[in-house]
């Protein structure tokens, strides 16, 4: 297994890294000016131990996890499951949040992430709906801010210009759902 995960800032040379022994360790502090964030959480590969709840691992990263339902945010064979609310700690505001998931268990399900501001106002939802055995490759484009990559994998955005405090990452009805890709841009 590789024990890295990167986290890539756009517009700069910075690049965040999680080693084996869940440290995060900046590589160019000048980073702190950049517009968006990627992190990766690449399959098979995440370095936690099986059965680690992730909550304030990636905090260096702007990020932090919680969940009121154990079968959320954890770590099982180098994947993260069902990642749940995800809180952003930054001093710009961020507008948009792109997050790509695998649907581990192929059922028929409906998506859903939800943008809500520091009051708890819901800013935006998009969605995607598992399509029907045997009709894929489903393309569901951008009307609901979903694209689809492969017939398990897809990618939610949201977005506002009120600035986005968390989102809220669901499935229904409830399932294994894995976490790939996280992006937020910055005001």
């Amino acid at each position: 297994m590789n024990a890295r995960m990167s986290v890539v800032l756009a517009a700069t040379a910075c690049v965040v890294t999680l080693d084996a022994h869940a440290a995060l360790k900046v590589s160019d502090l000048s980073c702190q000016s950049a517009k968006s964030m990627t992190v990766n959480f690449p399959a098979g590969e995440v370095p936690f131990p099986n059965g680690t709840t992730v909550t304030h691992q990636f905090k260096p990263a702007g990020l932090i996890f919680s969940s009121t339902n154990p079968q959320n945010n954890f770590v099982q064979d180098g994947y993260f499951y069902n990642p749940d609310r995800i809180q952003f700690i930054t001093t710009e505001p961020v507008v948009s949040v792109s997050i790509t998931l695998t649907d581990s268990n192929l059922n028929l399900q409906t998506h859903l992430l939800s943008a809500y501001d520091r009051n708890n106002n819901l800013l935006d939802l998009a969605t995607f709906t598992d399509p029907s055995p045997g009709t894929y490759p489903q393309l569901c484009g951008v009307v609901q801010g979903c694209q689809n990559s492969s017939p398990d994998r897809f990618t939610l955005t949201v977005s506002s210009c009120k600035g986005i405090a968390y989102v809220i990452v669901d499935a229904q009805p409830p399932g294994a759902q894995t976490l790939d890709t996280i992006v937020y841009r910055l005001k």
